[in-house]
């Protein structure tokens, strides 16, 4: 809005007839980054193995959608008219990191494991698209300084991951995961001052109710470490799909056919928690968001 209001100003619009709010607004998003990788593990004995691999992460996010800003105050026909805004644009980046691995088994039934990942760099390219607002000739990205061809830091922050795993009996398998992300050690152009580390926490149990068939309930907790008053940067953390702390519960199974053969099976739901937050020209906005799944797989083993 700054760009028109500027205009309307010059023009001698009092500051009560400009534009202070949008009036609606609809925005998609999509957002991958797989990553590839390539390591090995080494038994230095029976009970303690290292490993060892290279992560190589091609992230990539696009946004699109269209607002419509209107003004609170007196209509003036032909002046402060709603005018309609569109934006389109995706940004990409690629970079490596490396990943380090201990686990040690001093039993048959107990394992404890714990995995290091390095921040991997990540410096995003901006594509803009469209970029236009009626009556401007600043459009909304620019005004918040977001134009084609822009590079961004936004790094893939360390992780410190730890789990254990016990065996009760021949029929009971327990364990337990916690991840820790060093959010506060990334770099994302400054933004990292909002965040506080996150973390994963986890725990499963796996019931064999025969020697091909068995069961699973995991629950995991996660706490992003994302200010929620954060959340209207249209850059890392979107207002129509913020980074939310959830609870997440699933149920699994799996059939073994053959030696070589496995079916998996499981469905679930991650409880995001609701959180509210004050938006610029929007005001009082509550997020809350609930996702439910299922997921089927085949495993097979060539040797």
């Amino acid at each position: 809005m700054a760009g028109v209001n500027a205009a309307l100003a010059g023009a001698g619009v009092p500051e009560a007839a400009r534009y202070h709010t949008i009036k609606s607004q609809k925005m998609e998003g999509e957002q991958m980054g797989p990553g590839y990788m390539i390591g090995g593990a080494y038994k230095i004995s029976d009970q303690v193995s290292l490993s060892l691999g290279v992560r190589y992460i091609d992230a990539q996010k696009e946004a699109n959608g269209t607002a419509t800003i209107a003004t609170l105050g007196p209509a003036i026909p032909g002046v402060n008219d709603d005018r309609m805004a569109l934006v389109d644009y995706e940004w990409d980046a690629q970079g490596f990191g490396g990943i380090f691995g201990i686990n040690y088994a001093p039993s048959k039934n107990t394992t404890f494991a714990a995995r290091y990942e390095t921040r991997t760099k990540l410096n995003y390219e901006y594509t803009v698209k469209k970029d236009e607002l009626q009556g401007s000739p600043l459009g909304v990205l620019a005004s918040r300084g977001i134009t084609d061809g822009m590079k961004k830091r936004e790094d893939h922050p360390a992780t410190l991951g730890l789990g254990a795993s016990h065996r009760f009996c021949e029929n009971i398998r327990m364990e337990t995961n916690l991840t820790w992300y060093f959010n506060k050690g990334a770099d994302w152009a400054g933004a990292e001052r909002n965040f506080r580390d996150g973390y994963d926490l986890g725990l499963a149990l796996e019931y064999n109710f025969t020697e091909e068939l068995l069961g699973s309930v995991g629950y995991l907790y996660t706490f992003n470490g994302i200010k929620s008053r954060y959340a209207n940067d249209i850059t890392v953390n979107l207002p129509e799909n913020p980074n939310l702390d959830s609870h997440s519960v699933v149920l699994g199974g799996a059939y073994k056919m053959t030696e070589a053969l496995d079916f998996n099976a499981g469905m679930g739901g991650v409880f995001y928690v609701d959180d509210d937050i004050t938006l610029p020209g929007i005001g009082d906005v509550t997020y809350k968001k609930t996702i439910y799944f299922m997921a089927f797989g085949v495993q097979y083993k060539f040797m």
